[in-house]
């Protein structure tokens, strides 16, 4: 049993922590009456207590705190170690902690841990926002720990493992650490071979996607006729469809080539008015979206004439909408990028004010497709 000896009962500093009987070298603090915050470095947990399991803790101690040398996580410019106050050259790993409010009165057993995102040094290709949803798509497809990101709070970052409880505590701290650095080690591999990509996320709903996705690839040809030679990638992974663009000229910034991509997805949720456009550019365009509208009726007529029941019908309603409207290619995009996120907007790039303001009041308003293509035309022209 790992617990804390009283050796002094009038002074709280009068304890000491020991393991079958044999004292270990720990700090220790009184939370409550009879609750203690326990700290050990992973020396002592791999030598004086290796053999202890999460069963083996009594209920005394609240909290138990392992704190890791910065050294034995991945090395990682920009994730720094720093709890509470703590030394940035420490991960502390608080291997046992009851959260209220707890529905039990025995303490949670869990492993966490935090690291901050050194956001105001950043100087990585990636935005500080790429670099976290990218750990967190990782972290998920591994299937190994949990994150949540704190974007609010220096960009904190907790990764949470709940271990087995009749596993030894050092096997499972061993096995966080590599888990988190299995986790920080691909995320850097993945932002590290999408360097000059821009990569989307959608989730269409069942029937549409087809369409949708043949939209998506027409967008390097309208790159091409604005004049950024440009490849692109589709792919599938557990229901969601992945696309990526590369301009093949690195020199285009990817901001603009992102902001044009904002407009092209936009524009089949908005009336669109071509009465000007002879440029063979535009009409290829303005094709494009109404056979992207053709193909949305055909498949909103199908899903209500399936629809037959009351309940179905229900449910089918709003894709209904969203399928007729245009709105279904916005409103499937998995939206962590803050350039996606305003349904009335104007963009402004660099100065260049975008023309598709695409409601006003809830009502589309008209996109004027051969000013619209002038105007991202210009964005790749001009060289300020």
């Amino acid at each position: 049993m790992l617990k804390v000896i009283r050796t002094d009962m009038d002074s709280d500093s009068g304890s000491i922590l020991t393991f079958k009987g044999v004292p270990v070298s720990a700090e220790i603090s009184k939370l409550a009456r009879n609750d203690f915050v326990v700290e050990v470095d992973s020396h002592s947990l791999f030598n004086e207590f290796a053999d202890c399991r999460f069963a083996d803790v009594s209920e005394d101690i609240s909290i138990l705190v392992i704190n890791v040398a910065r050294d034995e996580i991945v090395d990682n410019e920009f994730l720094l170690m720093d709890i509470a106050g703590g030394t940035q050259d420490i991960l502390r790993l608080h291997v046992r902690e009851q959260e209220p409010p707890h529905p039990s009165d025995k303490p949670a057993l869990d492993l966490n841990s935090f690291l901050v995102l050194d956001a105001s040094n950043w100087n990585a290709s990636c935005s500080p926002n790429d670099y976290l949803e990218s750990l967190k798509d990782v972290v998920e497809d591994q299937g190994e720990l949990t994150v949540k990101i704190d974007r609010d709070y220096d960009y904190w970052i907790r990764f949470r493992l709940n271990p087995n409880q009749t596993s030894r505590i050092s096997d499972e701290v061993n096995n966080f650490i590599k888990g988190i650095n299995r986790a920080i080690q691909e995320t850097e591999k993945q932002l590290n071979s999408k360097k000059g990509t821009i990569v989307t996320k959608f989730q269409f709903p069942e029937g549409v996607s087809t369409s949708c996705e043949q939209y998506l690839l027409y967008f390097v040809q309208f790159l091409r006729d604005v004049g950024v030679e440009a490849d692109s990638e589709l792919k599938h992974d557990a229901g969601k469809v992945l696309f990526s663009v590369t301009p093949i000229d690195q020199s285009h910034a990817l901001d603009k080539v992102r902001a044009a991509l904002d407009e092209y997805l936009r524009l089949p949720s908005s009336p669109i008015k071509n009465t000007e456009g002879n440029e063979i550019a535009v009409q290829r365009l303005e094709s494009t979206v109404l056979r992207l509208h053709s193909d949305l009726r055909l498949a909103a007529a199908e899903l209500q004439a399936k629809s037959v029941t009351l309940d179905a019908q229900q449910l089918a309603i709003g894709i209904y909408k969203g399928i007729l409207s245009g709105e279904v290619v916005i409103e499937s995009l998995i939206k962590p990028k803050a350039s996606f996120n305003h349904a009335d907007r104007e963009v402004v790039l660099d100065g260049l004010a975008a023309i598709t303001v695409l409601k006003k009041n809830g009502i589309p308003v008209e996109v004027n497709l051969p000013k619209l293509y002038r105007m991202v035309k210009g964005w790749f022209t001009d060289k300020r």
